[in-house]
């Protein structure tokens, strides 16, 4: 009616702006009232569809390319407000290569909150596509992986992966949860649970859990793994538990006994990167041999930085 927004939908506030802005329609009964919200409503939806009418291909095209831009934007892991940015970007190179469709590049909304908002919905879409998926399922498997960052925070990935009647596969991370807590087994496989329901999967169709090697996930009574597994066979299925294959090449390494060309490359390493000009001339040395590599990293014991990609 008057366009405003309520901060906080409360009685309270409600009652407030109402007797602020609409006392008048006091004045009419039940029936009046219902006729004034029907009249009101219908002038809505005529403005709602001139505005649709009015914008035409060129509109549908404008807000496509919003919604493009936003998506490589989060497949990048870039801030939202680099939207304006490349806004920037696409206008410069519309202003050389065809200046007459600078007003459609002007259009092209990409302000951070439009690109927050925009990837929120292609979020709700990926959703509720995998939620019509997921109802199509013959059978699924789920992989689950653990690890901390460098805040001291556990993130815990599930993966799953379904079967349909026609044999095509789908392939989808479900859930990236944050445990703040103790990560026991029962607080890991509470969290997958979340996961798994939040898109409406079968748990009976569940065949396969996949996992790596950590004491929570692989515990024999209070394990993740095999949590799963007492679930689904309360509900009348069964459950197959598999090591996850990559990190067995990881057990594999170990088991090979490599220490001696490990700790050599450890400790040049290490000469390189304790003092600041042992770095650099190292650095100018690639250069000059224009070597592929333009550095070298530190060898830690966490998945993302491999012993096998630093000796690389």
């Amino acid at each position: 009616i008057c366009n405003y927004v309520i901060a906080v939908m409360k009685e309270y506030n409600i009652k407030r702006h109402y007797d602020s802005k609409h006392r008048h329609f006091d004045k009419f009964n039940e029936d009046e009232r219902t006729a004034k919200a029907r009249e009101l409503f219908s002038k809505v939806t005529a403005q709602q569809q001139l505005l649709i009418q009015g914008g035409g291909v060129k509109q549908r095209s404008v807000t496509e390319a919003s919604y493009e831009v936003s998506k490589l934007i989060a497949e990048n892991a870039k801030p939202f407000s680099d939207g304006e940015f490349v806004k920037k970007c696409l206008v410069a190179v519309a202003k050389k290569w065809c200046p007459d469709k600078m007003d459609l590049f002007k259009s092209v909304s990409l302000s951070r909150n439009t690109v927050s908002r925009l990837v929120e919905e292609l979020a709700y879409s990926v959703r509720h596509k995998l939620l019509e998926k997921g109802k199509q399922f013959e059978y699924l498997s789920i992989a689950c992986d653990e690890s901390t960052g460098i805040t001291d925070c556990v993130q815990l990935l599930v993966f799953v992966r379904g079967i349909d009647t026609d044999l095509q596969i789908t392939e989808e991370l479900i859930g990236v949860r944050s445990i703040h807590g103790t990560t026991k087994g029962t607080d890991l496989f509470n969290e997958v649970v979340k996961a798994v329901d939040n898109i409406e999967l079968d748990w009976v169709k569940l065949c396969r859990i996949i996992t790596d090697g950590a004491p929570c996930i692989l515990g024999t009574k209070a394990g993740i793994a095999e949590l799963v597994k007492k679930k689904v066979e309360v509900l009348g299925g069964t459950v197959q538990k598999l090591h996850c294959i990559v990190h067995q090449e990881v057990v594999c390494a170990k088991a090979a006994n490599l220490d001696g060309v490990v700790q050599s490359a450890t400790k040049i390493i290490n000469f390189i990167r304790s003092r600041a000009l042992n770095h650099r001339t190292f650095k100018t040395f690639l250069e000059s041999t224009n070597s592929d590599y333009g550095d070298i990293i530190y060898h830690a014991e966490i998945r993302w930085l491999s012993c096998g990609q630093t000796l690389a």
